[in-house]
């Protein structure tokens, strides 16, 4: 049970009154545990939790119903009536006690004999039968009840005087709210309520989209309910609650800022805690409290560390505990329970689908992973081999299936060494969370994603089949995604088998890796993207400073990596040191305004594409294109475009089309301002060869100034007879240039022109 030790305050007002307090946290169940470990008083005192607070909030109304630890013993009147031994009855409990719990029993010996004993009878006694200490002095004891029948507490034999005797529950655990920050924002604290969808609660001011929320609720008695729920029309949007009996921790997320009632009731319930708190960004970790009664004071304070929260397919979310020995069932659950800076160690084996519930906090993600030597056992699984299309029966379309891990709306998110595989839509879907909202910070490295009907990895800041406008605030930000494999991706489902692609091929039409629609800092590192239909790598509407770095793609049906503006904007991308084979075409850059009037705000800029390998490829190596169908007008801006040191090898197998075509562009005349559209378009330092030795290419831009295309090596318009540049050994993809290259010299040039040597 993830159980952390936060210490003991053993501080005192008074020589003749002593108490020390162990205090510890279940970081899965989320409660403090308290634990009595030395007392001394003069009388029988009545101990309670008098103040909590979390993260430095005072959280006192919470405890309406603390636990206590009241006195359990009462000294016997006469010690001079002995027991069948021969020993005398020197204290009783006033009721019996809880099997299993452990108990303090403290007593003080003021004289005693040579020959005077105390112990815990072998009859009578809730505890087993024990020697005590029976030297003059106060005494502390911990023990664990073993029956719920017997009341007495102890024997003393021989010539003994006691001072005190005491029992007292040792041990006892207080619900705490997760992790929150600030003031209270429900109207609602407590109360019984009843109707037909009645609303409870509202919050007191408006909410921040985005932003995520803990709803703590005690619910004390249940009349007679059959649902709990947060309002459609309400800040959260409809969600079901738990309505058992006890204390619940829901994370809810802001959907909209309105003031409608957030909770709502079919039934009687009664409360007795409504609370509703933002969700801190390190929350739930600083810890203080005090017990105590009258002048018997003890604090105790502490910084809860992360914590390891364990799933596994034969754990129980009702009866688990997240422990390694005690796991929970279902990713989802564990993720609801979770802090910033815990790992949820997923075991392995086979998991439905799951949207993550929790966020991590700058320093301190919250990272869902693989145990160290279990990458890819743990498998993440949709409904795809129960379609037809799969010689499956068919199943109905389910949303809870159709991605296989969703991030929507959270922060700090890691996901390491997982398998995702057969989803009807995603593999793994990233997500803001509406518009006016930011959210992201999430790592997606070293998973296996294969059998997807769209992506097998999707970062958008909004919803692909939605639109956004070229100022939208970048919704989702800095995302990496890196040392990735994805593969078999847009595969025919039940339900996309009537959809086509351009080649009128049926399946999904997205690609192997998707940054889309308002992302801002997006890195993709080291991926291997292969046997895949459409797309490798696409970067699309509105994606601005991102990185294609190193990855390799290979039997791709169509585009290796693809950079397309759609309606709005691609700003600030760096595409290098990446290999691509074997596909239809290795990089193309579009714009697909598909005829909307996007204005002047379609924009292309600041684009570096340097020392990629391409190869083996039907079609083209390198195609800046205006769509044919979806770039018509003449409207915003191509500038800053800038191709260098790559290397083009056999990149037109099909042998009719080109090695590489920029003269598409050369078409664009003045934008709507009256500006010129193209502007700085740079081809330099690359290499094409093609082992015939025929080059085909589109390259008529001599004379244009919007145009620079100098110091290559067989790149030249219209079909050309190039010069061999000697690759070491290009069939098995070493594509350094042999010494004597007639190459050499050329790129030498330009790599000391662009300061690389």
């Amino acid at each position: 049970m993830n159980i952390l030790s936060l210490g003991v305050s053993q501080s005192t007002t008074a020589p003749q009154i002593k108490m020390s307090v162990a205090s510890s946290f279940d970081t899965t169940a989320m409660q403090l545990r308290l634990r009595l470990a030395r007392l001394r008083a003069d009388g029988p005192v009545d101990l309670t939790l008098s103040e909590l607070t979390l993260d430095d909030r005072d959280t006192s109304a919470l405890l309406r119903d603390a636990p206590t630890s009241p006195e359990l013993a009462e000294m016997v009147s006469s010690l001079s009536a002995p027991s069948e031994d021969g020993s005398t009855v020197a204290a009783q409990l006033t009721q019996t006690l809880e099997v299993g719990a452990r108990y303090l029993v403290s007593y003080e010996i003021r004289e005693a004999g040579p020959s005077a004993h105390v112990y815990f009878p072998a009859s009578g006694c809730p505890f087993d039968f024990a020697h005590l200490n029976a030297a003059p002095g106060v005494h502390n004891r911990l023990v664990t009840a073993t029956n719920d029948t017997d009341t007495t507490l102890m024997h003393t034999q021989g010539d003994v005087v006691l001072g005190f005797a005491s029992c007292r529950k040792a041990e006892w655990t207080v619900d705490l709210p997760l992790g929150t920050s600030g003031e209270e924002l429900s109207n609602t604290t407590a109360g019984r309520f009843s109707g037909s969808g009645a609303a409870i609660a509202t919050a007191s001011r408006a909410l921040t989209t985005g932003e995520d929320y803990v709803l703590f609720y005690e619910i004390t008695e249940d009349g007679g309910s059959n649902g709990l729920f947060t309002a459609i029309n309400g800040p959260f949007g409809f969600r079901q609650l738990p309505r058992s009996v006890g204390v619940h921790n829901v994370i809810l997320t802001c959907r909209n800022e309105g003031l409608n009632p957030y909770l709502r009731i079919n039934g009687d319930l009664t409360f007795g805690v409504i609370s509703l708190r933002q969700r801190g960004p390190d929350a739930g970790r600083r810890i203080n409290w005090e017990v105590g009664a009258g002048e018997l004071r003890r604090a105790g304070k502490a910084y809860v560390p992360s914590a390891d929260i364990y799933v596994a397919p034969t754990g129980s979310d009702s009866l688990g505990t997240g422990a390694a020995t005690n796991p929970y069932q279902s990713p989802e659950y564990a993720t609801s329970r979770a802090m910033p800076g815990d790992t949820v160690f997923l075991l392995p084996g086979v998991y439905d689908p799951f949207e993550v519930q929790g966020s991590g906090s700058p320093g301190s993600p919250l990272t869902i992973t693989a145990l160290p030597g279990a990458e890819r056992q743990v498998i993440i699984r949709g409904d795809l081999l129960s379609h037809v299309t799969y010689g499956g029966p068919g199943v109905p379309q389910n949303n809870a299936m159709r991605d296989g891990i969703r991030i929507v709306g959270k922060n700090y998110v890691v996901l390491r060494g997982l398998t995702v595989e057969y989803c009807w839509r995603n593999g793994i879907f990233i997500a803001g969370n509406g518009e006016n909202t930011i959210t992201g910070n999430h790592i997606v490295e070293d998973c296996f994603t294969q059998h997807t009907g769209l992506s097998g990895i999707l970062a958008c800041g909004e919803r692909p089949e939605l639109s956004v406008s070229p100022d939208d605030p970048f919704r989702t930000r800095q995302i990496i995604i890196r040392n990735n494999e994805v593969t078999q991706t847009n595969v025919v489902t039940d339900y996309n088998d009537t959809v086509t692609n351009s080649f009128g091929e049926p399946g999904g039409v997205g690609e192997a890796i998707t940054v889309a629609n308002s992302v801002q800092h997006v890195f993709v590192y080291g991926n291997t993207v292969h046997n895949s239909r459409q797309y490798g790598i696409d970067f699309k509407n509105h994606v601005v400073d991102g990185e294609i770095h190193g990855n390799r793609i290979d039997r791709v049906i169509r585009y290796g990596i693809y950079l397309d503006a759609g309606e709005t904007d691609i700003r600030r991308i760096s595409v290098r040191d990446n290999v691509v084979t074997h596909c239809r075409a290795g990089i193309v850059l579009s714009r697909e305004e598909d005829g909307d009037d996007s204005g002047d705000g379609l924009v292309f800029e600041d684009i570096d594409i340097d020392n990629n390998t391409l190869a083996h490829l039907s079609r083209i190596g390198i195609h800046f294109q205006r769509h044919p169908s979806k770039d018509l007008q003449d409207i915003g801006h191509i500038r800053r475009i800038r191709a260098r040191l790559n290397t083009l090898y056999n990149t037109n197998t099909d042998g009719f089309y080109r090695d590489l075509n920029i003269d598409d562009w050369a078409t664009f005349g003045t934008n709507l301002a009256g500006e010129p559209i193209l502007e700085g378009i740079e081809l330099r330092g690359n290499i094409a060869w093609n082992p015939d030795g025929e080059m085909r290419m589109r390259v008529d831009v001599a004379g244009d100034p919007r145009f620079t295309v100098v110091d290559n090596f067989n790149v030249a318009d219209g079909q050309t007879t190039g010069i061999d540049p000697l690759f070491t050994d290009p069939l098995n993809g070493d594509f350094t240039l042999q010494t004597g290259s007639p190459a050499e010299a050329m790129v030498r040039r330009v790599r000391l022109a662009l300061g690389l040597e």
